[in-house]
């Protein structure tokens, strides 16, 4: 259903286009390393697990739920047809991840309702960072909270009442509570990044593929790497999992800079709420930051932005097909934010253009690129 990227809120991240679970799973990485930050009280993270998620939902609670979103009642009369028949809505079915997501939705809003709460104290986290006390996976959910006393009640109140009305039930046999205790001189819970994955894994494919078992002792003839060659480079054309895993952060990178999300708000905050994405480094952060940094190198330069009403960053973004304006010059004026900085009445105006740039880029634009308009939509990347 295309409708459900309006309707369902950006913490849930599966089974909606245009959406990534992965990005949740990422984002959940980098609260639980705040987890050591707090308010009044220690930080609270918990995973809970919906028994039979698909199975569960209430035929007249979905009913309700579909009839307070604005569904009409000609789709809401066919959808209550299907569920209730012989066959219903079971796992695997199509559209029974469509349909559990929307009831969900309900729990969702509930819980982000809390924050508007005063009393409330939610996970302790830099001023910065969006207020995100909840994540979902579909039928899983992360809870981020305190643990002051009141706000867990407001949140167990909302699960109660959602249990009570769904006619879900949290598999608490499944659901795990993760508290940290900030006592000095003791870490309860270190983030470790598990190294040489990928070395380990290419040496059981290269043992496999030498002696037919996995620890198998054999003459390798050549090295993973060779044989991950093109065949016409000398190699068999392996795939090799170093290739994968750049390719993945490519793919982030473009995400983080192009697609808004709760993933890509909080990294800009984090980590780049004093100088640009295009020139942070990975001294600091986490290890998901210094391999998207990687992989900038590569993919940065190939991200254009085509200009609509010009929004697009003056210096920072690739709009001119010539990469970024800021490293073109020795200095950049910093009150120049976007493009549309630099057109007055619907044309450019040259004699900044001629302050700020060398002629030679100067020419490039006024040749190839027709100024913003603000009557256009927002720059599109490609």
């Amino acid at each position: 259903m295309g409708c459900l990227t309006d309707i369902v809120s950006l913490n849930q991240a599966g089974f909606v286009k245009g959406r990534s679970i992965v990005e949740n799973v990422l984002l959940t990485q980098e609260i639980v390393l705040d987890i050591r930050l707090r308010t009044k009280s220690a930080n609270v993270v918990m995973k809970l697990d919906m028994a039979k998620a698909y199975d569960r939902v209430s035929w007249i609670f979905l009913m309700k739920v579909l009839r307070k979103i604005g569904f009409s009642e000609l789709v809401i009369d066919m959808i209550f047809r299907l569920v209730s028949s012989n066959w219903g809505v079971k796992q695997g079915d199509p559209l029974s991840p469509t349909l559990f997501i929307l009831t969900a939705e309900v729990m969702s809003t509930n819980l982000n309702a809390l924050n508007l709460i005063r009393q409330f104290e939610g996970y302790g986290r830099p001023k910065w960072s969006p207020k995100v006390n909840h994540l979902s996976y579909v039928d899983d959910m992360i809870i981020f909270s305190s643990a002051d006393v009141f706000s867990l009640q407001l949140i167990m109140e909302v699960l109660k009442k959602y249990e009570n009305t769904s006619g879900q039930k949290i598999n608490r046999d499944k659901s795990v509570v993760f508290m940290h205790k900030n006592v000095p001189g003791d870490v309860s819970i270190t983030v470790e990044i598990v190294t040489g994955v990928i070395k380990q894994m290419h040496k059981m494919f290269a043992q496999f593929f030498w002696s037919n078992t996995i620890g198998g002792k054999s003459r390798h003839w050549a090295s993973w790497n060779h044989l991950c060659l093109r065949v016409m480079e000398g190699g068999m054309g392996f795939g090799s999992l170093h290739d994968v895993s750049i390719a993945l952060f490519c793919k982030l990178w473009w995400n983080f800079r192009t697609k808004p999300s709760l993933w890509s708000a909080f990294m800009v905050n984090k980590y780049c709420r004093k100088e640009s994405p295009i020139t942070v480094q990975k001294k600091q952060g986490s290890q998901t930051l210094k391999n998207m940094i990687q992989a900038r190198n590569l993919i940065e330069h190939q991200i254009w932005w085509q200009l609509g009403m010009g929004n697009s960053q003056f210096w920072f973004d690739n709009w001119t097909g010539k990469g970024a304006l800021y490293f073109t010059v020795e200095g950049f004026d910093e009150s120049i934010q976007n493009v549309s900085d630099v057109v007055e009445n619907g044309n450019r105006n040259m004699t900044k253009l001629n302050n700020l740039l060398p002629q030679d880029i100067v020419q490039h634009i006024s040749a190839t690129i027709s100024p913003p308009r603000m009557d256009k939509e927002m720059d599109r990347a490609w």
